[in-house]
């Protein structure tokens, strides 16, 4: 069993489920009671079920935001050959697992003309031998019809039969297995550790969202945007499901177009997603909804539940053995397990 990411579903996001609930609960609880009307903003991974527990656990206003969305601004202009800031893209979804809806280049349709050059770029790559970028992207845009984002590492683990051993568990499509090429490997970890601590001791807020988190966060902009009153949208906004994509649960996490200004962060309502696609998204608001229930009541029984529900898992008698060595090698992040 192998994840490339192992931060939002699979046994890596279950792991992680039941470590940081418990802690971003007792940080919204003290929000809570010190700053009420404060707006809390979360960029901390499995982003869709920390939103989801603080809203269902605490009063706290809390939205989560993601750089998936807007990462796929730059390869898809390539494609289009167009400038990056006349393209518009609008998607749906639960976090990373989000399919562009529309693909808009001054306002008008090219969806169609994406569409068409990356069926081309795929035919070429293959003819030659290659694998085209993000082969398994390019494949579910041929079945679904939307092209999913933020790309082949976290779909994989959604829809994990790419990650089975005929396909050199997700090796055949270009897949790195956990932590290789992501933000989790231990010299990514030691050189942001080195930088939080540099602006941690200097008090250097303004290079801190100037520099490395105004490159890839939405945090400072949206910001200024509600202090200053300028109405400003945001492409990949975290917010509860009210409206704004057709036939998924009601206070579901989802991600969706946002507006933030004086009113604060509002979504955008997309309308309705193809069937499959929404089967899919549901079945794992479902998956994830359980895991929150574990993460907040220490149930053992239903932890097993929970492992057993996500498609990654192989069998009963895995989940058992590994639901034993997370309990027993976090056992001191889960003081819910311990009552």
């Amino acid at each position: 069993m192998y994840q490339p990411r192992a931060d939002t579903v699979g046994p890596g996001g279950f792991s992680r489920c039941l470590r940081h609930v418990p802690v971003i609960v007792d940080v919204c609880r003290d929000i809570e009671r010190l700053c009420p009307t404060a707006l809390v903003i979360n960029e901390t991974n499995l982003l869709t079920v920390l939103c989801r527990a603080a809203r269902r656990v605490t009063g706290a206003n809390v939205i989560g935001l993601c750089p998936g969305i807007s990462g796929a601004h730059y390869p898809v202009s390539k494609i289009l050959d167009v400038n990056e800031d006349d393209l518009t893209l609008i998607a749906a979804g639960v976090n990373h697992f989000t399919w562009i809806k529309e693909a808009l280049v001054k306002g008008e349709d090219a969806y169609p003309t994406l569409k068409k050059k990356m069926i081309e770029a795929k035919l070429k790559a293959e003819k030659e031998g290659r694998l085209p970028p993000q082969p398994m992207s390019l494949k579910l845009l041929e079945v679904f019809g939307l092209l999913p984002v933020p790309g082949d590492s976290h779909m994989a683990e959604f829809l994990p039969y790419f990650l089975r051993s005929e396909f050199d568990w997700g090796g055949k499509y270009g897949l790195k297995r956990f932590p290789g090429g992501t933000i989790y490997s231990d010299e990514w970890r030691e050189s942001m550790w080195g930088k939080a601590s540099v602006w941690a001791e200097a008090g250097g807020l303004d290079e801190l969202f100037r520099g490395r988190l105004g490159e890839f966060s939405f945090a400072p902009s949206i910001m200024e945007a509600i202090l200053e009153g300028e109405t400003r949208f945001y492409e990949g906004v975290n917010l509860p499901n009210k409206g704004l994509i057709d036939g998924l649960p009601c206070g579901a996490i989802v991600e969706v177009l946002g507006i933030a200004g004086a009113m604060g962060v509002r979504g955008v309502s997309v309308g309705s997603l193809p069937k499959g696609i929404t089967a899919m998204l549901q079945a794992r608001i479902e998956q994830q909804e359980l895991t929150l229930e574990v993460a907040l009541s220490g149930d053992r029984d239903l932890a097993l539940q929970a492992l057993l529900s996500d498609p990654l898992t192989p069998s009963v008698d895995v989940a058992e053995k590994m639901l034993n060595d997370i309990l027993t090698m976090h056992a001191k992040y889960l003081p819910q397990f311990r009552r």
